[in-house]
């Protein structure tokens, strides 16, 4: 047990927004991201510790699968942000 509330100190203070993004108010996908991701970290680490019987090396396939879920989201994210934009005076990148 203080394992994993080590891991959920280190997982929520590594991602928490720079001061930057809370000053443009940019923080809610991340905040999202950040949520969905605590919520697959038990599933991931059950499947890789308990279900595929790694022991150790499980938890840092877990690890590394929660970080490589955060990215794959926060990309998602992005490239839905801007579709969504694009053609509007909102749009942020107009390409080269």
């Amino acid at each position: 047990m203080p394992c994993l509330l080590a891991a959920i100190d280190s997982f929520t203070t590594a991602s928490m927004p720079p001061p930057s993004h809370s000053a443009q108010g940019v923080v809610h996908p991340v905040t999202a991201v950040s949520g969905l991701a605590l919520l697959a970290c038990p599933l991931f680490n059950w499947l890789f510790i308990f279900k595929l019987k790694l022991g150790l090396d499980g938890a840092v396939a877990a690890l590394v699968a929660t970080w490589l879920y955060m990215l794959c989201l926060l990309g998602a994210f992005m490239i839905w942000h801007e579709r969504r934009r694009h053609g509007t005076p909102e749009q942020t990148w107009h390409g080269w």
